[in-house]
């Protein structure tokens, strides 16, 4: 055998890039209806997103221009404490659902719950 038999073969790849773009695309169109409501809840939560700290600037320059720093600080307070409430909620959730699965079929409550006879009956 020569050394050239051994060398794996270089892969041509035998579409070109529109080729493989129309062949893509002729898996999406039967879900192209939910492609489209996916893709405007993508732009809808990043609109959502950013709506909250432009409408806070505007608040905050409002303030700035008044020069009342007391209510700046409510502002802030008000803005902690949302956050806070936001932080405790989620945290809260993930505990719930951890707890749900150990309580409700997660494997290792239903390891914890089995008799030592359905081991023995696996081996």
């Amino acid at each position: 055998m020569s050394e050239s038999e051994n060398e794996p073969k270089e892969r041509v790849n035998p579409l070109t890039g529109i080729q493989q773009f129309r062949r893509l695309f002729a898996f999406v169109v039967p879900h192209r209806g939910r492609l489209f409501i996916a893709l405007a809840a993508i732009l809808a939560t990043s609109v959502a997103g950013l709506a909250g700290p432009y409408t806070l600037q505007f608040l905050i320059d409002a303030v700035l221009r008044q020069g009342d720093a007391a209510l700046l600080n409510r502002i802030t307070l008000i803005l902690v404490a949302s956050l806070l409430r936001r932080a405790c909620s989620t945290l809260f959730g993930v505990i719930n659902s951890l707890s749900s699965r150990a309580r409700h079929g997660g494997l290792a409550a239903q390891a914890v719950r089995a008799p030592a006879r359905s081991f023995a009956q696996l081996l």
